[in-house]
Formats: structure tokens, C-alpha cells, sequence
């Protein structure tokens, strides 16, 4: 739940807390694609080190 802005807060305040809200939205963001691409990533290793192991016994 957001809190309203206090009345008595400049604009350029209430703009500072805004792009902060925003920062930290993003962050969150961006951590959460970078977790999403590192499971992706292991995932894929995984599943390619038995097929390289058949192909070298061949």
C-alpha cells in the first residue's frame, strides 16, 4: 500500500520520491530477469553436458 504525499511537500520533492519509488522498482526488476537468466542458464548446461558425454563415447 502507497502512502499519499504530504500535503506541504514541494514538487521537486514529491518528483524526488517518485524516481526513488521508481529506482527501486527496477532494481527489483532488473534482479529478478538477471535471477530468471541465470536459472535459464544453468538449466541449459545441464541438459547439454549428457548429450556432449553420449556424443564423446561414440
Amino acid at each position: 500500500m502507497t502512502k499519499a504525499p504530504h500535503p506541504k511537500l514541494s514538487s521537486a520533492q514529491r518528483r524526488r520520491e517518485a524516481l526513488a519509488r521508481l529506482a527501486r522498482r527496477t532494481d527489483a526488476d532488473r534482479l529478478a530477469e538477471a535471477s530468471a537468466a541465470a536459472h535459464a542458464a544453468t538449466a541449459a548446461a545441464g541438459a547439454a553436458v549428457p548429450a556432449f558425454a553420449a556424443s564423446a563415447e561414440t
